[in-house]
């Protein structure tokens, strides 16, 4: 079976992360994570990165409505790396 990511909620097929995730019982359950939204949770969303989302005193939700949850952590972390070179 194919492990879906907590984020987006697609399959993660190759390239995934895996993160460690406290449940209700007394171990960590391993959950499989593409790398870009694993980032798109430490980093925000691509309208939080560019200053416009509520928390940053604009009106715009963290991520553009019209992209799928994959399609924005994917946008949100290209706006990080060209920001950081």
């Amino acid at each position: 079976m194919i492990p879906h990511c907590p984020h987006c909620d697609e399959p993660v097929e190759a390239g995934g992360v895996l993160i460690p995730h406290a449940s209700d019982g007394p171990t960590l359950e391993p959950r499989h994570w593409h790398w870009e939204c694993a980032m798109r949770v430490i980093i925000g969303g691509l309208n939080h990165l560019r200053g416009t989302c509520q928390c940053c005193g604009g009106s715009d939700p963290p991520d553009p409505p019209w992209m799928s949850p994959r399609e924005a952590a994917r946008a949100a972390v290209t706006e990080y790396q060209a920001r950081r070179r």
